[in-house]
């Protein structure tokens, strides 16, 4: 590759991963999961050398028990040129989607790369603090999911 294709690719992944910016910190969580309430933690961070995100969840139900674990890593594919979340979910579920850019504003949405795969959706809150996941599965007319993310 040459300097200067190395260059831009190095500032379109900048500008993909910096869509995530809102997303970075440590997070209280809220919400709920098929009309279940749910809490939980989040932290989400840039790795070492920038050239990924990494969210780490756990979410647990109104008894305190665990619900799921999970890890989504957003990284440019620079042989695409798009942002791309991987999602490993305990105890052994992956799947792959593309992280496209909201059009409303800051955020991304999940594209899911087969017609089963959720909607996602991630988006700073209106008020300015924190964020919000919201899931559809299928043709749910509300979202599955509805996860609030606060400072902790």
């Amino acid at each position: 590759m040459s300097e200067r294709r190395a260059q831009v690719t190095a500032a379109e992944a900048e500008a993909a991963l910096s869509r995530l910016n809102f997303m970075l910190g440590e997070w209280r969580v809220e919400g709920r999961l098929h009309e279940a309430p749910v809490t939980g933690e989040c932290t989400a961070r840039r790795g070492r050398t920038g050239a990924f995100v990494e969210v780490h969840e756990l979410i647990s139900n109104a008894a305190g028990e665990l619900e799921y674990e999970d890890l989504c890593v957003y990284a440019y594919n620079e042989q695409h040129h798009e942002l791309e979340v991987h999602q490993f979910t305990a105890p052994s579920s992956h799947a792959a989607f593309l992280a496209l850019a909201l059009e409303s504003g800051p955020g991304v949405r999940w594209a899911p790369r087969t017609t089963l795969g959720p909607l996602v959706r991630i988006q700073p809150h209106p008020s300015g603090v924190g964020f919000t996941e919201e899931v559809w599965h299928a043709d749910a007319p509300a979202p599955d999911v509805y996860l609030r993310f606060t400072p902790r």
